[in-house]
C-alpha cells in the first residue's frame, strides 16, 4: 500500500532518476519514473500523481512543453522544474504554469522542501478555484432550474437572475461569459477592472478584452476558451501602475443549460501574492544580520559562473571569524552579529574589482574573486583585509581586535560552488595563527576526509560499544592494597589503529556524543564490577568520568541506580568523577549530584587545584574523595622536602579536603619520590604510573590485582 503522496519524476538520466526516487521513498512519497515526456504522458494516463519532478533539459521534447501539457490536462498535478539555470525566474515560472523550480546542485533536503511547497500551492489554488467554480456551478445549477420552470413562474425567473447577478457582481474576482469566438456577453465590474477596460453589459459583444492581455497570452486565452473542460491560463499584462499578475479559469456551463456554449471565465489578482513570493525567495538568498548574500546565494553565483561555456576562473578567501564567538559567552549573540556587522561592512569597502562578499556560515565571511591566480589572491586579498581591519572593532565598552584566519581555495576541473567553499574553510581552519593565510591542498582535503570517517567510526563505535576500558588502580598509600580502579576509555580505530583520548574525547565533543559515549562507559564498568564480584574479588569501587551533558541530564542519576540494580552491583561500588566544569554546567548538574550521593553512589571532584572556582565548589557541594591534579605533584626525580613552595601547594589541597570530610586522592603519582611526597602532604590514596598503568581488563596483571587486593610489585610485574 502506498505510503504518500505518488511522484512522477522524469529525467533522462537514469542515474538521477534513481537518486531522486530514492530520496522521495525514504520520505514517504511512492514514486513513479519516466525517462522523456512520451513516457511521461504514457504514465500519466496510466495513473495519476500528485506532483510531477522534472528536469528542464530532456532528450526530445523539453521540460517546460511536458510542464505545459500538465497543465493543461492534469492541473491537480504539481510540477516542480528541476534546472541548472538561474535564468528560470518567477516570471517564467507564471509564463509556463509551474509550482516551482530546483536549481542544481541541491540537497535531499531542499528536493523535499521543494517538492512539499509546490504541492501546497498547488492544492491552495486548486482549492480556491474549486470553491469558485463550485459557487458558480451553484449558480448555474439555479438558473437552470429556474429556466426549467420558465414557464410556470417568470417571477422566479427573474428573482433568480437577480440573484445571480448579485453575487456575480459583488465577487471579488472577474467574472465575464464569453461565447465559442472569445466575444463577451456578460462581465462584472471587477473584470473590466483587473483588464482596465469599460464594463460590458448585458447582449454586448466585444473582443476588447483580449486586446487588454499581452500579445503572447492572447492565443493561450482563446485556446483555453475554445478547449474549456481542463484548461487554465497564467496571464500577465500591465494596468496603470506597473505588472500585474493575472490568473483565469474557464469553465463550461452545464450543457443542460440553454447557455452550454457559453464559457465562465473567472480572472484572480495575485501581484501581491507573487510579490511575497519574491520577497520570500530573495530573504532566502541573503544573510538577516548584514544584508549580504548568504551561503545559498554565493553557491548559487559560483555554481552559474563555473557552468559558463568559456573558461571562468574563480577564487574563494574565506575568513574564518572564530575568535569572536567568545563574545557570545560575555555580551550574548547580539553583540557578536553586530561585531559579524561591523567586519563586513569594513571588508566591502576594500573589495578587489570584481569581487563578491557574502556570509558562508555562522563565523565566516567569503570572498568570491574572479581569478585562479592564487599569487594575486594571496598578494592582493590579506592586504585589503589587514588594511580594513587594522583599528579593533568596538562593541559596548570594548576594543575587539579582529583579524581572522584566512582560508584560499581555487577552482579547478571539477569544482563546484560548495566544494570551493568547503575548501576554503578548511583551508582557514589550518591557518597557524590569527592574522594567518592558507591555500587549500590535497593534504588537507585528506585530513578533512580522515576527520569524517573518524566521526563515522566513532559513531560506530558507540552503537556497537566497540571501544575497551582499561583500569587503572587506586591505592592506599601507606600499603599498596587496592582501594578502587578509574576505568579509561581506549579506542582502536579499525583502518588507523590505537586513537588517543586527546584526539577522540575533542572529537566527541564536537560531535554532542561525550554523553552517549559516557552512557556506554558506565553501562561496561558496571557490567565489568559484576564480573569481578562474580569471582569473589574483594570489594573495591570503580569510577567513570561524567560529561557536563550527562550531569545536565535529569535522568542521569536514575539510569545509573538502575543499572546497578539490574547488575546486581552495589551502589557504593560505582564512583562517578565530575569536574569543576561539569558542576558549573547549570543547576540541573547540583541536582543530578545530590540525587547521586542520596543513592549511595560515591562522587569524586577531579583535578582539584586547577580551577579557579575550586574552593567554590568544595564548599557548594560534597564529595566523598577529592583528587589532586598532577600538575600540583612535585618533581619525577629527587628528593622534595617538607618545607619547599610545591610540597606547601600540595599539603594545602590535601588539608582543605580533609577538613570538608573527603578522601584525598593524588593523581598522576610516577615515582617514589612523588609517592614520598603524597604521603608527606597529607594524601590518603595514590594512583599513577608508580604502581600500575591503566591495564586492559584481559590482562593478567589485572586479573592478579583484582584477586590478591593489592599494587605489590611482585603481583604487577608481568604488566611493567
Amino acid at each position: 500500500m502506498e505510503l504518500g503522496p505518488r511522484v512522477l519524476v522524469v529525467d533522462d538520466d537514469a542515474g538521477v532518476r534513481r537518486m531522486l526516487a530514492r530520496v522521495l521513498q525514504q520520505a514517504g512519497f511512492a514514486c513513479a519514473q519516466a525517462e522523456s515526456a512520451d513516457a511521461a504522458r504514457g504514465a500519466l494516463a496510466e495513473q495519476p500523481v500528485t506532483a510531477l519532478l522534472c528536469d528542464v533539459h530532456l532528450v526530445g521534447e523539453d521540460g517546460l512543453s511536458l510542464a505545459r501539457w500538465v497543465r493543461t490536462h492534469h492541473r491537480e498535478t504539481a510540477v516542480l522544474l528541476i534546472t541548472g539555470s538561474t535564468s528560470v525566474e518567477v516570471d517564467d515560472i507564471a509564463r509556463h504554469a509551474v509550482d516551482g523550480f530546483l536549481l542544481k546542485p541541491f540537497a535531499a533536503a531542499e528536493i523535499l522542501i521543494n517538492l512539499r511547497s509546490a504541492i501546497a500551492r498547488r492544492t491552495e489554488a486548486l482549492d480556491r478555484i474549486t470553491s469558485i467554480e463550485r459557487e458558480l456551478r451553484t449558480t448555474e445549477h439555479r438558473l437552470h432550474e429556474t429556466s426549467d420552470h420558465l414557464s410556470e413562474t417568470r417571477a422566479a425567473l427573474v428573482e433568480r437572475e437577480q440573484l445571480w447577478k448579485a453575487l456575480v457582481t459583488s465577487a471579488p474576482i472577474g467574472v465575464a461569459l464569453a461565447s465559442g469566438d472569445g466575444e463577451l456577453t456578460f462581465s462584472n465590474d471587477r473584470f473590466a477592472e483587473l483588464l482596465d477596460l469599460s464594463r460590458c453589459g448585458d447582449g454586448a459583444r466585444s473582443r476588447d478584452w483580449l486586446a487588454a492581455l499581452d500579445r503572447r497570452d492572447v492565443d493561450r486565452a482563446v485556446d483555453a476558451i475554445r478547449h474549456p473542460d481542463s484548461a487554465s491560463a497564467e496571464l500577465r499584462t500591465r494596468i496603470d501602475r506597473g505588472d500585474r499578475t493575472l490568473v483565469m479559469r474557464c469553465s463550461v456551463v452545464d450543457d443542460r443549460c440553454p447557455l452550454s456554449e457559453t464559457t465562465v471565465i473567472t480572472i484572480e489578482d495575485v501581484s501581491d501574492l507573487v510579490a511575497a513570493q519574491r520577497q520570500f525567495e530573495r530573504q532566502q538568498l541573503t544573510d538577516p544580520i548584514t544584508g549580504l548574500p548568504n551561503r545559498s546565494a554565493l553557491v548559487a553565483h559560483l555554481a552559474t559562473r563555473l557552468r559558463t561555456e568559456r573558461s571562468a576562473p574563480a577564487s574563494v578567501v574565506t575568513l574564518n571569524l572564530n575568535a569572536l564567538r567568545d563574545l557570545v559567552l560575555v555580551a550574548g549573540e547580539a553583540a557578536f552579529d553586530l561585531a559579524v556587522g561591523e567586519v563586513a561592512a569594513r571588508v566591502a569597502r576594500e573589495l578587489v574589482p570584481r569581487a563578491l562578499l557574502g556570509r558562508s556560515g555562522p563565523t565566516s565571511l567569503a570572498i568570491i574573486v574572479d581569478t585562479d591566480d592564487r599569487l594575486a589572491v594571496m598578494s592582493t586579498v590579506p592586504a585589503r583585509l589587514a588594511r580594513a581591519l587594522t583599528a579593533p572593532v568596538t562593541v559596548g565598552d570594548d576594543d575587539l581586535e579582529v583579524m581572522p584566519r584566512i582560508g584560499i581555495a581555487v577552482a579547478s576541473r571539477g569544482s563546484s560552488g560548495e566544494s570551493l567553499l568547503r575548501d576554503s574553510t578548511i583551508a582557514s581552519e589550518h591557518a597557524e595563527a590569527i592574522g594567518g593565510v592558507r591555500v587549500f591542498n590535497d593534504a588537507m582535503r585528506a585530513e578533512a576526509r580522515h576527520q569524517i570517517r573518524l566521526q563515522q567510526a566513532l559513531r560506530r563505535a558507540i552503537e556497537q560499544e566497540s571501544f575497551d576500558l582499561h583500569f587503572q588502580p587506586i591505592v592506599a598509600a601507606h600499603d599498596r592494597s587496592l582501594v578502587g580502579f578509574e576505568a579509561l576509555s581506549r579506542w582502536i580505530d579499525p583502518e588507523s589503529g590505537p586513537v588517543a583520548p586527546a584526539v577522540f574525547v575533542p572529537l566527541l565533543d564536537h560531535l554532542g556524543l561525550l554523553g552517549a559515549w559516557g552512557d556506554a562507559v558506565l553501562r561496561k564498568a558496571v557490567t565489568q564490577l559484576a564480573a569481578w564480584q562474580e569471582i569473589g574479588a574483594p570489594t573495591f569501587w570503580v569510577s567513570i568520568n561524567a560529561s557536563p551533558g550527562q550531569l545536565a541530564d535529569p535522568a542521569f542519576p536514575h539510569t545509573v541506580v538502575q543499572l546497578c540494580d539490574e547488575a546486581g552491583v552495589a551502589q557504593n561500588r560505582l564512583c562517578v568523577e565530575v569536574t569543576e566544569e561539569s558542576i558549573l554546567s547549570g543547576p540541573l548538574a547540583e541536582q543530578g549530584l545530590d540525587q547521586l550521593l542520596s543513592a549511595g553512589v560515591r562522587l569524586a571532584l577531579d583535578d582539584f587545584g586547577t580551577g579557579y572556582a575550586s574552593l567554590d565548589t568544595l564548599a557548594r557541594c560534597r564529595f566523598d574523595i577529592v583528587k589532586v591534579a598532577g600538575a600540583l605533584m612535585p618533581p619525577r626525580s629527587g628528593f622534595v622536602s617538607a618545607d619547599a613552595p610545591g610540597a606547601a601547594v600540595l599539603a594545602g589541597a590535601c588539608g582543605i579536603a580533609h577538613a570538608l570530610g573527603s578522601v584525598v586522592v593524588a593523581e598522576a603519582v610516577e615515582t617514589d619520590a612523588q609517592w614520598h611526597a603524597a604521603q608527606t602532604a597529607g594524601a590518603d590514596l595514590i594512583q599513577g604510573w608508580a604502581f600500575a598503568p591503566a591495564l586492559p581488563s584481559t590482562a593478567p596483571a589485572l586479573d592478579a590485582l583484582v584477586r590478591h587486593g593489592t599494587a605489590d610489585p611482585a603481583v604487577l610485574a608481568p604488566s611493567r
